[in-house]
């Protein structure tokens, strides 16, 4: 399934959809090649970015899952 404008889609929606499918909790649809590569660059031997996102999937706060995302993104790039 392609999107007419995968342009339009934000790096934190990548990444998040491809954390979702790596874990079982969404279509594969969701898993762009985008988003496998910052899931690949984003991994460590500590805790992940990805452990994050599937831990504030499960609370089911829509909000708190793109800050949370975005903060670590950052932290982990040393932006933030």
């Amino acid at each position: 399934m392609s999107r007419p404008h995968p342009e339009t889609i934000s790096p934190t929606a990548h990444y998040t959809g491809y954390v979702w499918f790596a874990h079982g909790q969404s279509h594969e649809a969701f898993a762009t090649r985008t988003g496998r590569l910052m899931y690949q660059a984003l991994r460590g031997p500590k805790r992940t970015l990805a452990d994050y996102v599937i831990a504030v999937r499960r609370v089911g706060d829509r909000q708190v899952l793109e800050v949370t995302a975005s903060s670590a993104a950052l932290c982990a790039t040393g932006f933030g």
